[in-house]
């Protein structure tokens, strides 16, 4: 399944606290130092985002990013971490807001390749979107309460046979997510627990002409809760091909899902083009659920770049099991997002994003929304300031809906260290 991170998700992390992501790019070799730090101010009427008794605050806050890479022409390892500091409730407590580290090591060869990764991060539920974004899946999990999410997340994968006709690979993920001083709800408004999984990836593809090839992929994932009984498995069979064409690929694919509930059946159909005017993939299928419901799927992506900017839009919907409910749901997402440079150093970003998820057995339904625009200014060549709005609302299946508007400025420079 392919991953889609929708482009207002990222937009509104960026105007949060500035990252350190630019040292991800630098491949001259070397070792790359990056630090970050903003200083802005926000006003919301709904700062605890419930659905009832909303409380409007004005809130200070600062925001520190660390960053090293070091990268030869055969590998590369990177560190980043990032938190804020905020002015807590009424009492004017200071504290630690969003902690986040994450480390990654590549290396690769003529033949092979080898990626490790690890992250940690922790977030107020209250605070952060309904919407969480599982960067494995790229499918949208609906979270929401006032506990404190800790996510662990530990990845591997190798891949050789690169030159050949053949290649294969293998892939391990492990995600641990943790609860603690508060409650959080999935869709249906039961509780959640403390859950992680484990999941095992195999995967070959075979070149069968110059233009076509064959893939097969098998995935296997253990899901756990605390309870003993809380432990399920999902194991899942899929195969395709793909033809190169002049525009772009043309894809087929089959897959399989063993549930304990039962068996899934999906079929899909794609083709990306690369035109004049931008990029453009697409992909339409089906798929049969465990209890012998024909949900429609689909997946639409567009690039197009402006002569003073850029524009692009995202379409999902896709069915699977991989959540932290370790339930069949149907995710749909919608985005779309624009960015405009107004002068030389001023620029304009407008985005937004739909998700809705339904559980395919109980037909609960939570739907979030996200808005975002933004003006940003480059003041000098390290220091930049931001100035825009948010609007996020959540509408979940037992009634309650929340929604709040955030209006921020930011002042941030990022200071840039090699040797």
């Amino acid at each position: 399944m392919t991953s889609l991170r929708p482009a207002c998700v990222v937009a509104i992390c960026a105007a949060a606290v500035p990252t350190v992501m630019t040292g991800q790019t630098y491949e001259t070799g070397g070792i790359q130092l990056t630090f970050g730090a903003a200083l802005g101010v926000e006003a919301t009427d709904n700062v605890e985002f419930t659905a009832t008794e909303p409380q409007a605050r004005v809130t200070p806050y600062a925001g520190l990013t660390f960053g090293l890479l070091t990268a030869t022409p055969a590998s590369s390892f990177a560190i980043d971490a990032a938190a804020d500091v905020r002015r807590a409730a009424a009492d004017g407590d200071v504290t630690i807001a969003s902690p986040r580290l994450s480390t990654r090591y590549d290396r690769s060869s003529a033949n092979a390749t080898l990626n490790l990764s690890a992250s940690v991060q922790s977030n107020d539920l209250s605070q952060q979107d309904v919407a969480v974004f599982d960067p494995f899946t790229g499918l949208a999990g609906f979270i929401t309460g006032d506990a404190t999410r800790r996510a662990t997340t530990v990845s591997g994968s190798l891949t050789w046979g690169q030159t050949t006709r053949a290649t294969y690979g293998i892939g391990a993920t492990y995600v641990d997510n943790a609860y603690t001083g508060g409650t959080a709800t999935g869709p249906d408004g039961t509780g959640l627990e403390d859950n992680s999984r484990l999941t095992l990836d195999g995967t070959a593809s075979f070149d069968l002409t110059k233009a076509a090839q064959l893939r097969t992929s098998l995935r296997y994932s253990i899901f756990e809760t605390p309870q003993a009984a809380d432990r399920s498995e999902t194991l899942t069979l899929s195969t395709g091909i793909s033809i190169d064409r002049p525009l772009g690929p043309l894809t087929a694919d089959i897959a399989i899902t063993d549930l304990d509930e039962g068996q899934e059946y999906s079929l899909s159909l794609g083709r990306s083009l690369a035109l004049p005017a931008g990029a453009v993939s697409g992909e339409v299928g089906v798929t049969r659920t465990f209890d012998d419901q024909i949900l429609l799927t689909a997946q639409v992506s567009a690039r197009r770049e402006l002569p003073n900017g850029s524009l692009s839009f995202d379409l999902s919907r896709q069915v699977s099991s991989l959540n932290e409910q370790d339930t069949s749901q149907v995710t749909t997402q919608v985005s779309g997002s624009y960015d405009r440079a107004l002068t030389p150093l001023t620029s304009l970003q407008i985005g937004f994003d739909l998700a809705e998820a339904k559980d395919v057995g109980s037909d609960a339904t939570s739907l979030s929304t996200a808005l975002q625009a933004s003006v940003s200014r480059a003041l000098t060549e390290d220091w930049a300031a931001q100035a825009g709005y948010r609007y996020r609302s959540v509408d979940d299946t037992p009634g309650d809906t929340a929604q709040s508007n955030t209006v921020f400025v930011e002042l941030r420079r990022t200071f840039v260290t090699r040797y």
